[in-house]
This record gives structure tokens, C-alpha cells and sequence, in this order.
């Protein structure tokens, strides 16, 4: 399994294995979730958690395999990527299943 996290606001510190860094707003991470991993944060991280099946991720990228993988959510993919994520959230209770 992977997640991506995506901080609204705060930051948060991820370390895996030889990797880490600090997320925050604009910014995201994607971990691999079935490793041991550092996850630490102030009370004021407020953000969306998305889980996808590992097969899904590492099908389509071995670089996403060896996560973590911080990312811009400032522009290009990334950006699509972030504004997607935060649209799904607040537009929950309008969708079905």
C-alpha cells in the first residue's frame, strides 16, 4: 500500500529508510506503507491522507517503489495531482460511492 500525503497547513517530518524531508502546504509526500516509518508533526497539521494499492504505484513507476518520494504540488503534474486530491475532499459529500 502507498499514501499520499498532502498538508493543507503545518508540516510535517517523513523519514524512510535513507530518505526524509519536511512537507507542508504546496508540497507532498508518497510513501510506501508496508515499511517502517518516522511520521512527526505539530498540532497544527491539518491535511488529506490518500491510500492506494501498492500494485497500482509500482506497476507504473519502480522509481515509486523505493519511496519516500516528496513532491512539488506547486506546478505541472504534481500541481494536477494536489488540486485533484483537495477537490475530491471538499467535494465528498456530493459524490456517491
Amino acid at each position: 500500500m502507498y499514501e499520499l500525503l498532502v498538508p493543507l497547513a503545518g508540516t510535517a517530518w517523513v523519514e524512510q529508510g535513507s530518505s526524509s524531508g519536511e512537507i507542508g502546504p504546496g508540497s507532498m509526500v508518497l510513501c510506501d506503507i508496508d515499511r517502517p516509518l518516522t511520521f512527526a508533526h505539530g498540532d497544527d497539521l491539518v491535511g488529506i491522507s490518500f491510500l492506494m494499492p501498492g500494485r497500482n504505484v509500482a506497476g507504473r513507476s519502480r522509481v515509486a517503489a523505493g519511496g519516500p518520494h516528496m513532491l512539488s504540488g506547486a506546478n505541472g503534474l504534481g500541481r494536477v495531482v494536489r488540486q485533484l486530491t483537495t477537490t475530491l475532499h471538499e467535494e465528498r459529500e456530493q459524490l456517491s460511492e
